[in-house]
């Protein structure tokens, strides 16, 4: 989203602005919804994506693999965080955004995934 003043151009990132830890929030929260899957480290994770089916319309995670592989060579210790006020301020949508993890939403989205595979 930017916006054009006189003086400046303002540009604002879109994030969620509830941000929640993969880890420790979604994952538990998909498994509490019925989503069967076992957790890996990240880097057993990457070693059976490597072993797996090179073909990125029958394995989609193939396609970021290059990206997958970057970021297990990074310092991923040092989280990164936005500041959304400024976005809040100018989207009713940003500001009304819920946290993915409110309500039923992890539900919903294990059974509409469910639905289709």
């Amino acid at each position: 989203m930017s916006r054009t003043t006189k003086n400046s151009q303002l540009v604002y990132n879109l994030v969620h602005p509830r941000p929640f830890s993969w880890n420790e929030d979604f994952l538990p929260a998909l498994k509490t919804a019925g989503a069967e899957f076992e957790i890996t480290s990240w880097n057993d994770w990457l070693e059976n994506l490597r072993k797996s089916d090179s073909d990125s319309v029958k394995n989609p995670s193939r396609k970021f693999f290059g990206f997958w592989e970057e970021m297990a060579r990074s310092d991923r210790k040092t989280a990164v965080s936005f500041e959304t006020k400024a976005a809040e301020e100018r989207s009713e949508a940003m500001k009304m955004a819920q946290s993915l993890l409110a309500e039923n939403y992890v539900l919903n989205l294990v059974k509409a995934w469910t639905a289709v595979w």
